[in-house]
């Protein structure tokens, strides 16, 4: 089993991902302070993470992420940034969508990312 962090403060859009994600083990939180601490602890596969967060624009701690879980592949999705459906690789994510974005297309990317020989997940 993957191990998912939704990190996104709109309910509708955490609902939506854990229920394409039911099968794997899914925290969500709502904050990035939150999604710091529970990173640590968790060690999550996948961050599927919004840029602009209640206490914080989340690009700026993406190293922080990465320092804390650094097997971690990091998906950002966002409403707005539009710069970033090109430059996402820059900030060290893997994927970009921006909302609305269809759950399936998420859902693909971290099968790809799970099947890649150069992968270094531990399936559980």
């Amino acid at each position: 089993m993957k191990k998912i962090l939704i990190v996104d403060d709109e309910a509708d859009i955490t609902f939506f991902l854990k229920r394409a994600f039911s099968n794997e083990i899914v925290k969500e939180v709502g904050l990035l302070s939150d999604a710091l601490d529970v990173a640590r602890d968790f060690t999550p596969n996948v961050i599927i993470l919004d840029i602009n967060l209640p206490d914080g624009v989340s690009l700026n701690s993406i190293g922080r992420f990465m320092e804390l879980s650094p097997s971690s592949k990091i998906i950002l999705i966002s409403a707005a940034n539009d710069y970033l459906e090109s430059d996402y690789k820059e900030y060290g994510a893997v994927g970009f969508f921006k909302k609305p974005f269809s759950t399936a297309s998420i859902k693909e990317l971290v099968e790809a990312l799970y099947h890649n020989p150069e992968n270094k997940w531990q399936a559980s």
